[in-house]
């Protein structure tokens, strides 16, 4: 009991520590190539090619880690990559902005990724744990949103120059975090040479085989895709309402901490079956939609972003568990890192290309129709999982019962 709730600790604290750098570099870095003349076409093709890395570094990374049978040990140069970009990246931009831009996706392809692979390691932690992945977690929330906040005291108060200092001093306690967390090992099946082999052979691609994990990705996909051009183009959305940029601080911080408090509330919410949580997660996010339709003030806007946020924190522990449900122990960091790349860069990726150009067409009004047109598909798929899902479960208990009779004939 002590040594699991030291594990919580450590790694929520790790968790909150590494999302509060994500806060630091994604939420200012754009802020800082447009202050030093970068235009918003080539702030866009920056987020878009940002988006695009990561999720390429997804298959990359999540590969990498199933393969070596580790979290631990990747996480730590993969997060030194990452800043070293950022470093350069910031750097260069002193000098000429379009190669300081040039170098900031790769943060993308290193950075991205990494979040997934902190959650495989969580899952892995406290699969006999309860209520400690959704503990853990949810301090990544809470870390982001404080270090939205501090992160802008800051940058008013010194300018820029605080984005690599701060950056600096979090990746201190984030390496000796790393460095004194214990790692549970992957879970050893005693497959034989033969399936090895085939496993080998087939790698990632065996993802794609497996029905209810692309169900799963479908649905976060269209989800990713509904809410990432509101994400994306928020600025105008508030400013189109009489909202200004404090406005959009209080946004993004009420939204995380709500995000914050749904992930830790995970536990209580376990006993609702998972496809159950996605339908009310498509749910949540079409009512954030029609209050950001109705709004005629930045309030409305705000609410609709807690709503989304609520969505997104009873998204997340049921898209881990169901993966941890239908995906091989060999590629669990693999597919976690590609339900949160699609669900994140490979949607934003996307949405960046037309959101804009729809944005300034059509309005507002027709980027949130298309959002609630999406996240009703999302729903409609949604109903044909229970099945599958009751299926699934149904075989997990049979095999846990069958594994504790042969135990108990070994025992006699």
């Amino acid at each position: 009991m002590k040594r699991r709730e030291e594990s919580i600790k450590r790694l929520g604290m790790l968790d909150g520590l590494h999302f509060g750098t994500f806060a630091v570099v994604n939420g200012f870095m754009p802020a800082y190539f447009v202050a030093n003349g970068l235009s918003n076409t080539g702030l866009s093709i920056t987020m878009a090619a940002l988006n695009a890395l990561g999720f390429v570094g997804a298959f990359f990374w999540g590969r990498v880690c199933d393969r070596r049978e580790t979290n631990k040990g990747v996480y730590t140069p993969v997060y030194l990559a990452a800043t070293a970009a950022v470093i350069v990246s910031y750097l260069l931009t002193r000098v000429d902005v379009m190669l300081g831009a040039l170098v900031f996706p790769l943060y993308g392809f290193f950075f991205f990724p990494l979040g997934s692979s902190l959650d495989a390691w969580m899952m892995r932690a406290f699969s006999q744990a309860e209520g400690g992945y959704g503990r853990a977690r949810s301090m990544g929330s809470f870390g982001y949103a404080i270090m939205m906040l501090v992160a802008g005291w800051f940058i008013a108060g010194l300018g820029y120059a605080s984005i690599p200092i701060m950056l600096a001093i979090l990746s201190l306690p984030i390496f000796a975090l790393v460095l004194t967390t214990r790692e549970t090992p992957y879970e050893k099946k005693g497959a034989s040479e033969a399936d090895s082999a085939a496993s080998e052979k087939g790698g990632s691609a065996r993802l794609f085989h497996i029905a209810p994990f692309i169900t799963l990705l479908a649905v976060v996909l269209l989800c990713g895709l509904a809410i990432s051009p509101v994400n994306n183009l928020k600025t105008v959305i508030l400013s189109d309402v009489g909202g200004d940029v404090s406005w959009l601080g209080i946004d993004g911080f009420a939204g995380v901490m709500v995000q914050g408090a749904f992930v830790l509330a995970s536990t209580h919410m376990a006993s609702i079956p998972a496809h159950r949580r996605l339908r009310l997660m498509c749910v949540l996010i079409t009512v954030s939609f029609v209050c950001t339709l109705l709004a005629n003030g930045p309030a409305l806007v705000v609410v609709g972003t807690i709503f989304y946020n609520a969505s997104y924190g009873i998204m997340l522990p049921a898209m881990r568990e169901m993966t941890e449900g239908y995906v091989p122990d060999d590629l669990r960091t693999t597919a976690h890192s590609l339900t949160d790349a699609a669900h994140g860069a490979a949607a934003s990726s996307i949405a960046l290309l037309y959101s804009g150009f729809m944005m300034d067409g059509l309005g507002v009004s027709a980027v949130l129709a298309l959002g609630i047109a999406l996240s009703t598909t999302a729903f409609v798929i949604t109903l044909t999982m229970g099945r599958r899902s009751v299926c699934k479960t149904a075989l997990a208990r049979k095999r846990v019962a069958s594994d504790k009779r042969a135990i108990a004939v070994m025992a006699r």
